[in-house]
């Protein structure tokens, strides 16, 4: 269920539907073997609103991996890479912008990856990885559809864990990406991401002079998250973390914006309606600067609940969700989540939906 505010702009190209019903099969299979193993996960979902109907099946991830001696792999298939630290943004990883811990129980869309792996001993591994497609169909919660490859070096210690990675499009600037997490205590673990590379603009509109456009020309910018996590004796975790979006919009490209959109909300003509669609679809981060927070209990193995809040510092909009689930015996489990979100009509959080609500119900077969 969702709520669109009525006064946006946006209403006048797109509409939110209030209520809508889905029903999805999640299969997974593996098989492993001693030098070879396979995983298939294909999906299913029909889904209801309004009187419209949608259907469709697709292989979300399905890959192949050979190992031809210890320690060494390679991999071929479609499949979700994430990786690093970080509660809400990861700006580590190059192929995907989401790291599927908003929301667990909407799956992000697999690529179609080629990968070699190299463990060089107890502690360091080597990967070599290049992004063939998009798989299934682009996600707007990806970086990139495009062809990308990239080198990636993993470090595990008995305190300390980190990577680094470079990558870069063929025939594009490189991209310099890298994580790590401290130990600091029991109670304590600190962390970081980063990213040094030239930004991709997240809007790109045709321009007509009447409407905004932003270039695509980036110097290289720092896109960084330092967080921290402590964990409480009964067990709950507070999570909080700060993040620097070297290619979001200043106040002046934000106002400009805004503008761009009042004048797009007055037109009728394809062209113009097609250009204020354009905008809907521009996901978080916007601007350059938030704050997250997560509080997430660990007390109850068949209860568990996440509160999660982020805050743009830009225009102090912000955006509150709130998950739960509970497991009924050994194959049944119950969940729901509600997302609230406040700002003025031009902020990031403000602009659109206003609030959601899912609630579901996961059967497991096997």
């Amino acid at each position: 269920m969702t709520d669109t505010w009525s006064r946006s702009v946006f209403n006048r190209v797109a509409r939110v539907a209030d209520d809508s019903a889905n029903l999805e099969f999640r299969p997974d299979l593996d098989v492993a073997g001693e030098s070879l193993s396979t995983t298939l996960r294909p999906r299913f979902i029909a889904s209801a609103q309004e009187g419209a109907h949608h259907s469709e099946a697709w292989l979300n991830e399905g890959w192949l991996r050979w190992r031809p001696v210890a320690g060494a792999s390679l991999q071929a298939g479609r499949e979700v890479l994430l990786w690093g630290p970080s509660a809400f943004w990861n700006p580590s990883n190059p192929f995907f912008r989401d790291n599927n811990k908003q929301n667990s129980k909407r799956e992000i869309v697999g690529h179609d990856f080629l990968r070699g792996r190299w463990q060089v001993d107890d502690a360091l591994s080597l990967s070599l990885i290049s992004q063939l497609g998009p798989g299934h169909k682009p996600d707007a919660r990806a970086i990139s559809a495009r062809r990308r490859d990239a080198i990636k070096a993993d470090w595990i210690g008995s305190e300390a864990s980190a990577a680094v990675l470079v990558s870069a499009e063929p025939g594009k600037s490189l991209g310099w990406q890298g994580w790590a997490q401290w130990t600091a205590s029991d109670a304590l673990i600190l962390y970081g991401e980063a990213a040094w590379q030239r930004p991709q603009a997240y809007l790109q509109l045709q321009s007509d002079g009447k409407t905004w456009q932003r270039s695509d020309s980036h110097p290289y910018g720092l896109n960084a998250v330092l967080g921290a996590a402590y964990t409480f004796e009964i067990n709950w975790t507070l999570s909080t973390e700060y993040w620097r979006n070297a290619a979001g919009l200043t106040e002046t490209e934000s106002d400009a914006l805004a503008t761009s959109v009042a004048t797009l909300s007055t037109r009728t003509d394809p062209a113009g309606k097609g250009q204020l669609a354009n905008l809907i679809q521009v996901s978080d981060p916007m601007r350059r600067h938030y704050l997250g927070l997560q509080l997430v209990n660990g007390s109850d193995a068949k209860t568990g609940w996440t509160l999660r809040y982020k805050r743009n510092l830009d225009d102090s909009s912000g955006e509150a969700f709130v998950m739960f689930k509970r497991d009924i015996g050994d194959r049944l489990q119950v969940w729901g989540n509600v997302m609230q979100r406040h700002g003025g009509n031009n902020d990031e959080y403000g602009r659109w939906v206003r609030s959601s609500a899912m609630l579901g119900l996961s059967w497991f077969l096997w």
